[in-house]
């Protein structure tokens, strides 16, 4: 499930295919609140999971969320 709200957005997912993300803002601060899974960012994958914080730049505007997550992202 993934739902906007104002200035930010959740997204909770399951194991499987990857969902893309796109900037909305001029960057996108991001907490995982549950679960394990990865960021996929300009071909290079990082490992996620319950209590990772993180800054994405304005330069990045494309992402991908795998794993079982629930992250809470805001942006201006």
């Amino acid at each position: 499930m993934k739902t906007l709200e104002g200035a930010g957005f959740q997204y909770k997912g399951r194991p499987g295919p990857s969902i893309p993300m796109n900037r909305e803002g001029l960057y996108t601060l991001v907490s995982v609140v549950d679960g394990k899974g990865a960021i996929k960012v300009a071909d290079k994958e990082y490992p996620l999971e319950k209590g990772d914080h993180f800054l994405l730049p304005h330069k990045i505007d494309k992402w991908e969320l795998t794993g079982d997550l629930h992250i809470i992202a805001s942006h201006p």
